[in-house]
Order: structure tokens, then C-alpha cells, then sequence
């Protein structure tokens, strides 16, 4: 008698507790289907270039152009000698290059434009997630420095 007590007990409990949790399972459930719990990717630069201060970015889909305006935050004058975008939305293997051989001196301005295929890949409300990398060179007093440097940032951008 007090075996059959305890076991109409044990399952009293377990009915009452898997209830419970069945209702909160399906709660969750309806609430990451909404995008309640889904996090929201937004425009922004991930991680910032540390020479150059990223004015703005452009994705023109009908031209398949990224455009970028960066300004030199640097302690000397540089040369960009190439910018490499690395598509990590498609293929992180994908990199696309573009050479250039433009000063930018201490506090000044440029807007850098690279055609690439994929911006028109980008469909409406998707997001255009890529790896820019600048070469550039740095005119020190003594010149233009014999080594390359790199600076690298990671854009997401919204496709409109």
C-alpha cells in the first residue's frame, strides 16, 4: 500500500512538472519562430581599422561598387598601395584586390571605390559582411618606408 502511494505520487509530480515544461518549451519555441529571441544583425564595423577612421560605406548594387570613405588617424602621411575585400558572408577564401597609389596625409580624407560582383549578389534586407584590408606605406622624416603595412576592419554592411 505505501509502494502504490508513493509511485501515484512520483507520478503526480512528474505530470504536473512535464506540464510545465512542455508548455515552456513550447513558448520558446514560438518565440525564436517570431524572431523574439533571434539576435538582429546590424550595420556596423566589427572591428575598426587602427590607422584610418572609417567615415562611411556605400554598397551600389547597380554598379556592383563598395565604396568606402576612410580618414588618416595616423601619426604620419601614407601611401595606400592596394585594398583587399575578403567576402566572409560567401566564401572567406574569396579576395578581391584592388591596386592604388594614393597619399593620404595626417587628418585627411579619401573615398575608396572597388567594383565587386558579389555587392549584386546582395539581396534586398541582406546583410554584406566583409574583411577590408589596406597595404599602405608610411612617409616617415627620413621618407617613404621600404615595407608594406596592413590594416584590417570588418564591415557589415545592409543591402538596400
Amino acid at each position: 500500500m505505501v509502494m502504490k502511494r508513493r509511485a501515484q505520487a512520483a507520478l503526480e509530480y512528474l505530470m504536473t512538472y512535464g506540464w510545465a515544461l512542455l508548455v515552456i518549451l513550447i513558448v520558446f519555441i514560438a518565440l525564436y519562430l517570431m524572431g523574439v529571441l533571434k539576435p538582429k544583425m546590424k550595420e556596423r564595423i566589427v572591428q575598426p581599422f587602427e590607422n584610418f577612421y572609417v567615415q562611411g560605406y556605400i554598397l551600389n548594387k547597380s554598379g556592383n561598387v563598395f565604396k568606402i570613405a576612410i580618414k588618416n588617424i595616423g601619426k604620419d602621411p601614407v601611401v595606400l598601395r592596394r585594398i583587399k575585400l575578403q567576402a566572409i558572408w560567401i566564401d572567406p577564401s574569396l579576395f578581391l584586390e584592388a591596386e592604388y597609389n594614393l597619399p593620404i596625409g595626417i587628418g585627411n580624407s579619401t573615398v575608396i571605390n572597388v567594383t565587386d560582383p558579389r555587392v549584386g549578389q546582395c539581396g534586398l534586407g541582406k546583410y554584406y559582411k566583409t574583411m577590408v584590408m589596406l597595404e599602405f606605406q608610411r612617409y616617415t622624416e627620413w621618407g617613404l618606408t621600404n615595407y608594406t603595412m596592413t590594416d584590417t576592419a570588418e564591415i557589415i554592411a545592409l543591402c538596400k
